[in-house]
């Protein structure tokens, strides 16, 4: 075999993985009934698919192999005192595009007494590039409808849209979006109040169950009144709600000082010019992120691995059978190691692509982040150069009630509250919030400008009659921040030496050389500290 042979190997096939998909569902694995179920759903989904009946073994959730039509579907299990899995993965041409095939790999195991189900959908082409609608098999939605829920942290994975129509609903709903725990996306739609508090046209019936089908047990769907979207502004901020006929995803780890760009917000607009392409952007937005936070090998093993674990178990306790019942064991073994290194190829050369592709994405972001910013830099000194002050034009906020969003509008790349500073913005006891505004413009422009270019000493600086800038001293502390810790060494106060909450002011932050942001920790009052 020539090296040329070896490098075109398998390079005319390209693997593309569609959806990557775990779930905790909310049974005892001791639950045989309900264990029986689930895998005899997931074999009558894949009996439609294979071309002809499965085999007695297969209903046996034994090992089997059918080959039928162009297409394979096998299944295997390893039983032993460390593991339970049963899996079975399904080969289907395409109806519509030659040489077009879907692979579906379907896994149930046991995991400290809960019942795990994880699947893959891949496509293999000789298209370069692929565009479709995605659509996860419907063999979850299958299972959910015997009854079987699936956990998402304190809640569950409903299939169906749900209706907020009232103030407890939610409020339901701002705690399951904050839920540290929730494991799934959350597309929530929004009434438009220019509609009479009614949905738009293009939330109608149609998209909306196509969507929730096309997605079912992957994302929880809520359609909530306009009236109440409020709520969601309130808790995280308006740059972080849904209004007006929008729609957004809500990733998991999404809290109060999340990204508003990391959960995609779409607008009335793009429904009303394009809904079908919009919508198909939101399935494809949930099934890429399906497949990146989803680690393989760690949670959802490749059905190639499997069965040569399987494999490997069973000619392991093959001791007492013929000598030709051992040649077939290992000439089967052999021959799924081979896929599994062929299939392990393909999958390298996939997510090198990808990692090339996001790496371009990357350093395109950051350059033209890094233009933006020395555009804007530069805009502002041409102004400063005609005596125009930009930062003198912002209105103070008129309550504490919008502080935040007030911050968020008016600082935008400059100064960003902690979830933490939020948090304590809520109906604060420290009284005087256009004193706390005022040191957040100072820090902002003069204080930024000083650490940006590494000048004067920002030591017990005077801001103004009643506000000075001082290290913390004995109150420093350290903050986790985007997963990574900052240490809080600044703070700004006012005047005299009283600490009752109504009328002392403190304001913890620290500078973000990588951003070039102020980070306001925490604010408006005193922390407790060794010196409190």
């Amino acid at each position: 075999m020539k090296i040329s042979q070896i490098n075109n190997r398998g390079s005319d096939v390209k693997k593309y993985e569609i959806f990557r998909y775990k779930s905790e569902l909310d049974v005892d694995s001791s639950d045989a009934k309900k264990v029986s179920l689930i895998k005899r759903e997931i074999l009558k989904w894949i009996s439609k698919r294979s071309g002809s009946n499965l085999p007695k073994t297969a209903w046996n959730f034994d090992k089997f192999e059918l080959l039928s039509g162009g297409r394979t579907t096998l299944g295997c299990n390893i039983l032993d005192e460390d593991i339970n899995l049963w899996a079975v993965t399904n080969d289907d041409p395409d109806k519509k595009i030659p040489q077009r095939t879907w692979t579906t790999e379907i896994s149930l195991y046991e995991l400290n007494k809960s019942l795990n189900l994880t699947l893959r959908l891949i496509v293999n082409t000789s298209e370069d590039n692929i565009v479709i609608s995605p659509h996860i098999p419907g063999v979850i939605r299958q299972i959910i409808d015997k009854g079987i829920k699936i956990k998402d942290g304190k809640f569950n994975i409903e299939n169906r849209i749900i209706e907020v129509k009232t103030k407890e609903m939610a409020e339901l709903l701002v705690e399951y979006l904050s839920d540290s725990s929730r494991k799934f996306p959350a597309i929530v739609l929004s009434g438009d109040e220019r509609f009479g508090n009614d949905f738009p046209v293009h939330f109608n019936k149609f998209y909306c169950d196509s969507l929730q089908k096309s997605l079912s047990g992957l994302v929880n769907i809520f359609k909530i009144d306009s009236d109440l979207t409020y709520l969601i502004s309130d808790s995280f901020g308006k740059t972080r709600s849904v209004f007006n006929g929008a729609a957004r995803i809500y990733f998991p780890g999404f809290d109060y000082d999340s990204d508003p760009f990391s959960h995609y917000l779409y607008f009335s607009n793009d429904f009303i010019k394009e809904p079908k392409k919009t919508f198909d952007n939101i399935r494809l937005a949930i099934a890429k992120r399906s497949v990146r936070s989803n680690q393989l090998w760690k949670e959802i093993y490749p059905f190639d691995e499997i069965r040569s674990l399987s494999l490997q178990k069973e000619q392991e306790s093959s001791g007492g059978a013929t000598e030709k019942e051992k040649l077939r064991i290992a000439e089967e073994r052999i021959s799924s190691l081979t896929k599994e290194i062929l299939s392990a190829r393909e999958e390298q050369q996939s997510w090198y692509h990808v990692s090339l592709s996001e790496e371009e994405r990357a350093i395109n972001s950051e350059r033209q982040l890094y233009a933006t910013r020395l555009r804007i830099e530069l805009l502002e000194k041409q102004l400063s150069d005609r005596g125009i002050d930009f930062d003198d034009k912002i209105p103070n906020p008129s309550s504490w009630d919008d502080f935040s969003e007030w911050v968020d509008n008016s600082f935008a790349g400059r100064l960003v509250l902690t979830s933490l500073a939020r948090k304590n913005l809520k109906k604060p006891e420290f009284r005087n919030y256009n004193l706390a505004a005022a040191a957040l413009k100072w820090l902002a422009t003069e204080c930024r400008n000083i650490r940006k270019s590494g000048g004067q000493s920002l030591a017990n600086i005077k801001i103004s009659e009643n506000l000075f800038n001082a290290p913390c001293g004995t109150d420093e502390f350290e903050f986790e921040y985007r997963d990574r810790k900052i240490s809080v060494d600044w703070h700004i106060k006012n005047g005299g030496n009283t600490r009752d909450p109504s009328r002392c002011l403190r304001i913890y932050y620290s500078y973000d050389e990588a951003t070039q942001e102020i980070i306001i920790v925490d604010m408006p009052q005193h922390r407790r500290s060794s010196a409190s």
